[in-house]
């Protein structure tokens, strides 16, 4: 569906990795869903982090998503442009 443009996807990486707190879990799924279409990602702390203890620093997140995605074109076109496209 990804590739497809069928769907958005929110990068957050720790909500796929509940209960562990190692964001490096994430690393795989990540690369994996830039490959498949970063024209359709778009990047959330999913603050206000309900029902997760400790919460995560939103801080960190975005550090990690940007080290994670590296090329700055694909940064800014996951935390600018898309959202743009998507919500106006």
């Amino acid at each position: 569906l990804l590739e497809a443009r069928r769907v958005w996807v929110k990068l957050c990486a720790y909500r796929n990795l509940l209960p562990s707190s190692d964001l490096h879990l994430a690393k795989t799924f990540h690369d994996a869903l830039l490959a498949a279409n970063p024209q359709r990602l778009l990047w959330g702390s999913d603050w206000p982090h309900l029902r997760v203890t400790p919460a995560p620093n939103a801080g960190v997140l975005l550090d990690t998503f940007k080290r994670w995605t590296a090329d700055q074109a694909v940064i800014e076109q996951i935390l600018v442009h898309n959202p743009e496209a998507l919500y106006g």
